[in-house]
């Protein structure tokens, strides 16, 4: 009996490390072609959360005049760890298509190395048909040196994170 189970434990690790093995060169892939969304494991273990808040004020700019873009989610309290998700709402105000590619920004600068982006506006070309309204989403989460490096002002605990369309 204990043959049979060892047996099925090889198995099992054999499986569980060629999947385990294979992730890294499929996110290199997905990150030159983006054309896939690769898979990161550390989005499917729980994170541990921070306990010092966080503003974070959401915004979009728009300077193209034949789009309307705006942010739905408005200003909200985080910590590190937390997995958040902005919600920016993109419509085509023309009688044709349109492409576009919207640029991130952050404020302050330097805590962009703070930043733990899943999926980002900024990598792939947005096709939007006339009239065609589209809801996007970008997720994100503060790693947690952020708490050990930054005091505790307000000033200092605002992220300003965003997009911008540009003609």
């Amino acid at each position: 009996m204990n043959f049979i189970l060892s047996k099925y434990f090889i198995r099992f690790l054999t499986i569980f490390l060629l999947i385990f093995l294979s992730l890294k060169p499929f996110n290199w892939f997905c990150n030159y072609s983006q054309r896939c969304e690769p898979i990161f494991l550390s989005e499917l273990l729980p994170s541990f959360e921070g306990k010092k808040p966080i503003t974070v004020i959401p915004v979009a700019k728009n300077y193209n005049k034949f789009l309307e873009f705006e942010t739905v989610t408005k200003n909200f309290t985080s910590v590190t760890g937390r997995k958040n998700i902005i919600t920016y709402k993109v419509k085509n105000l023309t009688q044709s298509t349109i492409r576009f590619r919207p640029k991130f920004h952050i404020e302050p600068k330097d805590y962009a190395y703070y930043l733990i982006r899943k999926n980002c506006l900024c990598f792939e070309d947005i096709l939007l048909k006339k009239g065609e309204e589209k809801e996007l989403s970008f997720n994100f989460k503060v790693k947690k040196d952020f708490d050990e490096n930054y005091l505790e002002t307000a000033e200092e605990r605002t992220i300003i994170v965003g997009y911008s369309i540009e003609n």
